[in-house]
């Protein structure tokens, strides 16, 4: 009867500890970077269920933000109240970036569920702390120098690529008049000399937009760079004394930026935070504070 009972209790044990193995789990090669209101990981495999409680604060809106990257293998996500009430669930994920809108702020279970998968998973949520530096104004205590107006991706000319419904003298004029300080003609793969309008109350400034898949601005670059991967051409921009700005990131269907791309990108100075151009299209979302408040909390 003993030998019955210490085979039972053996049994048992051994598959108290297998349900607890895979109730778990592993990562292998995995770069982890977590903040108090996102969580950024990219790994060469995933394999079990990861879960993370989460916090939204009171007075933002209730909303999770995710970026999936899938190379191979499978990812699923699942979300749960703090109640244990499931409120949204997505099987098979593959490359993609989605919004999930919750009724309402508090706690969230968030639970990644790996099958040999290969890539990356990101999320962040809203915060509403009291004090939160997440955004920080380095002008705010400004004593001394004075504002310039500048815009560095314009469009003009009438010629293939330019995108622009007016001569470029026109709209260098009309920037002119509305007493611009800096003004570059970024048309796309194309680059557009405009030194001679340059004068004693505004400089023209070379400028390019790369508009292979996703579109980013070269300033102060006289070639256009669209030949090179975008590295390449963010790291020659950087070479000729330029600097790049990665162009209306929530711009719809094959320009948009995907976040993993944000991260995996080196030596490009900020985004383009605002494009109305956006709204006069279908889809896309002309404000992308959404990715800046990603990049900022993701601290590249």
């Amino acid at each position: 009867m003993k030998r019955r009972l210490a085979i039972f209790i053996l049994v048992l044990s051994s598959l108290m500890l297998q349900s607890c193995k895979e109730a778990g789990y592993s990562f292998k090669n995995a770069t982890e970077n977590t903040t108090e209101y996102s969580i950024n990981v990219s790994y060469d495999n995933f394999h079990g269920e990861k879960s993370e409680v989460i916090t939204i604060d009171e007075g933002v809106k209730p909303s999770l933000h995710f970026s999936f990257v899938t190379e191979s293998g499978n990812l699923g996500v699942y979300v749960k109240d703090a109640e244990r009430k499931l409120v949204y669930v997505k099987n098979s994920v593959g490359t993609s970036e989605f919004k999930v809108d919750l009724e309402s702020a508090g706690e969230y279970i968030v639970t990644m569920i790996g099958d040999e998968h290969k890539g990356s998973f990101n999320m962040f949520w809203g915060s509403n702390v009291e004090g939160n530096s997440m955004y920080v104004n380095p002008y705010q205590n400004l004593s001394k120098g004075k504002w310039r107006k500048a815009n560095f991706h314009t469009h003009a000319g009438t010629g293939p690529n330019t995108c622009g419904s007016n001569d470029i003298d026109v709209v260098v004029n009309a920037y002119r008049e509305a007493n611009f300080s800096f003004l570059a003609i970024s048309n796309h793969d194309l680059f557009s000399d405009t030194s001679e309008f340059t004068d004693k109350n505004m400089t023209m400034v070379p400028g390019v937009e790369y508009s292979v898949q996703e579109h980013m601005v070269t300033v102060g670059c006289d070639q256009s760079l669209h030949e090179y991967d975008h590295q390449t051409a963010i790291n020659m921009a950087k070479e000729a004394g330029g600097f790049t700005i990665l162009a209306h990131p929530n711009w719809p269907q094959q320009w948009f930026w995907n976040k993993y791309r944000l991260l995996n990108l080196k030596g490009y100075i900020g985004i383009e935070a605002i494009n109305m151009l956006i709204n006069r299209l279908p889809t896309g979302e002309p404000i992308a504070t959404d990715v800046w408040d990603y990049l900022l909390a993701s601290n590249p």
